[in-house]
């Protein structure tokens, strides 16, 4: 699927908001999108990892389907659980076409922005994995990522104008009520959590 010209799209229309600066800068700077990309990786990973049961399975294919199973489980009603999946695709979308020195760059930003859970040994297999993301339909949950943005700067600006006007005020409330849901169900959902269940097994931990 063509992701990257709706991705630019959403985003430019994300940047508006202020107060949110995940899936910002989706241009030439690949260590900078690589960065964020890493960071989104690690903020999930670590989402993950609570996610799943105290007692860990003993064997490797057991660690794997918990994973698995751990990933397919978060709670996609989270604003930032869709932000960072939203920037983990909208980092994915910059590598198609890519040329290698921004792949080379992007895998620098990967590896620091993920505090070396992405590192040299794997990164090869976390660009695949990014890449494979490329192949979904994913509008439903971009679209979903940046409803809740709005959601959250029109509830930061519901606060910052209580004092404000009357009109300021309903403005923000406006925003923050354009919620748009995602559920497994959702086209390009399930298929997008089966990849990163698979990327986050490349970390075997």
């Amino acid at each position: 699927m063509k992701i990257f010209s709706r991705i630019l799209a959403l985003v430019m229309a994300f940047c508006i908001i202020s107060s949110c600066s995940i899936l910002k800068g989706t241009s030439g700077n690949g260590l900078s999108n690589g960065l964020q990309t890493g960071l989104a990786l690690l903020n999930m990973y670590n989402t993950i990892k609570q996610n799943k049961q105290v007692q860990q399975a003993q064997t490797q294919q057991a660690q794997q389907q918990a994973t698995a199973t751990a990933t397919r489980g978060l709670d996609l009603s989270n604003a930032s659980n869709l932000l960072n999946i939203a920037q983990i695709l909208t980092g994915a979308g910059t590598l198609q076409n890519a040329t290698p020195t921004y792949t080379n760059q992007f895998s620098n930003g990967l590896i620091e922005g993920s505090s070396n859970l992405v590192n040299q040994s794997n990164v090869s297999n976390v660009l695949g994995s990014l890449l494979n993301l490329n192949n979904i339909d994913t509008s439903s949950i971009l679209n979903a990522a940046v409803s809740a943005a709005a959601t959250q700067a029109g509830n930061a600006a519901t606060k910052a104008t209580q004092t404000a006007t009357q009109a300021a005020t309903q403005a923000a409330t406006s925003a923050a009520q354009q919620a748009v849901t995602v559920t497994q169900q959702t086209p390009g959902v399930s298929e997008t959590l089966g990849v990163l269940g698979s990327l986050f097994n490349i970390f075997g931990k």
